[in-house]
């Protein structure tokens, strides 16, 4: 689903279950912003990310029940020199932990502030009991070993406050494992940016292209671009022609109609009188229909009979006053008149034929249908006798 904000100028794109991503929706906010917001279904991602703030100077990502405890990391960088294509240059990286059960407030890190270009790691902790203040600490990261030895110390390059002027103090031991562990913390989260600028440059590049060149599941103008909807529109058309073909081969059930007069017959059985006259009103609907059809015709017949002596009237008296051609005329509509009335009587005659065999088949149905045998016995079983062709049998 897509929604547009024109107000503010923002885009939202929603999406199910299933993208190999887990993204979840896709939020664009143009100039002077120009960021993108995107949500994910953090449940089935292993970074557990929920939600993601990308923009060329900063990334903001919120994170849900991770182990380590991070529940919000932000980035700064300097963008992507277009020109030079010198890539984007890490700033400052900041994480904000929940606090740990099992640690003292004094050791359990609340804020990491890296300042990359200023070569430094401030830390502030949790806020202990009793303490209206937070312990921090601060890092002036020493300079990098080229040939692997052991991370040089000075107690110099660090500085730091304790709330609590009851809890002890670190010692140097204790801040030069601090210092290596930040260091470690500091290099992981550049690797974690880096990785995250590919991401969303590939996630951004995939869905540009297929708002491009969209991959529709079904579509009216173009039936044959997904093959799973055609396969399913196949599989409903031949279900539909086998049920066609089955209604075809199957006997019409003549009494279904008037069943339905007497409603839940399992609740309340019919008597033999009710059945009876449902036998009745099946049969006299059929001899009724018959009835009309035959007497359309013969009206129709006797319109052109009327018309045809009306004719050879107009003719005998007025004969001598015609030419040959207007006689041959009328003698041409005289002919008409006869053919027309010949081809009524013959459909007289097939009414007739057709009801005598869709009577006579309709009997033999009623007799054999298993509904009515309890309430006639052997009443149906004979022949009926025929007074004329429209009687009720």
């Amino acid at each position: 689903m897509v929604r547009i904000e024109y107000r503010t100028h923002e885009t939202e794109e929603r999406f199910d279950k299933g993208r190999p991503d887990c993204l979840r929706s896709l939020k664009h906010r143009a100039a002077p912003n120009n960021e993108y917001e995107l949500r994910f279904f953090y449940q089935y991602r292993f970074d557990a990310l929920r939600t993601l703030v990308y923009h060329a100077e900063y990334i903001q990502e919120h994170y849900d029940k991770r182990d380590d405890r991070l529940y919000y990391r932000e980035f700064h960088n300097i963008p992507k020199d277009p020109v030079t294509k010198e890539p984007s240059k890490l700033t400052h990286i900041t994480e904000k932990f929940h606090q740990h059960p099992t640690k003292e407030p004094v050791k359990d890190i609340a804020i990491r502030n890296c300042y990359i270009q200023d070569n430094k790691i401030a830390l502030q902790f949790h806020y202990g009991e009793d303490c209206i203040t937070a312990s921090t600490r601060e890092f002036v990261k020493p300079p990098k070993s080229e040939m692997g030895e052991e991370v040089p110390y000075d107690p110099a390059c660090t500085t730091g406050y304790v709330s609590n002027p009851w809890d002890p103090q670190p010692t140097q031991l204790d801040l030069f494992l601090l210092l290596k562990e930040q260091l470690k913390a500091e290099e992981l989260a550049s690797h974690a940016f880096r990785r995250r600028v590919v991401e969303i440059d590939t996630m951004l590049s995939e869905r540009r292209k297929q708002t491009d060149s969209p991959r529709l599941t079904n579509s009216l103008f173009d039936p044959l671009r997904n093959e799973e909807a055609r396969q399913q529109r196949l599989a409903k058309y031949e279900a539909i022609k086998a049920r066609e073909e089955q209604i075809k081969q199957q006997q019409a059930d003549f009494l279904a109609p008037y069943l339905l007069r007497l409603g839940n017959a399992s609740k309340r059985p019919p008597t033999r009188a009710q059945v009876m006259a449902l036998y009745r009103d099946c049969t006299t609907d059929l001899r009724r229909f018959y009835q009309r059809l035959e007497e359309e015709l013969r009206n129709r017949c006797d319109d052109l009979i009327t018309e045809e002596q009306s004719l050879k009237r107009f003719l005998a008296r007025f004969q001598q006053h015609f030419e040959d051609a207007e006689y041959e005329k009328f003698i041409a509509e005289g002919e008409t008149i006869e053919r027309d009335k010949h081809i009524l009587q013959m459909r007289l005659e097939n009414i007739q034929d057709d009801y005598r065999r869709k009577a006579a088949h309709l009997r033999q149905a009623l007799r054999e249908d298993e509904r009515l045998r309890p309430y006639f016995g052997a009443e149906l079983e004979e022949p009926p006798c025929e007074r004329s062709d429209y009687d009720d049998e």
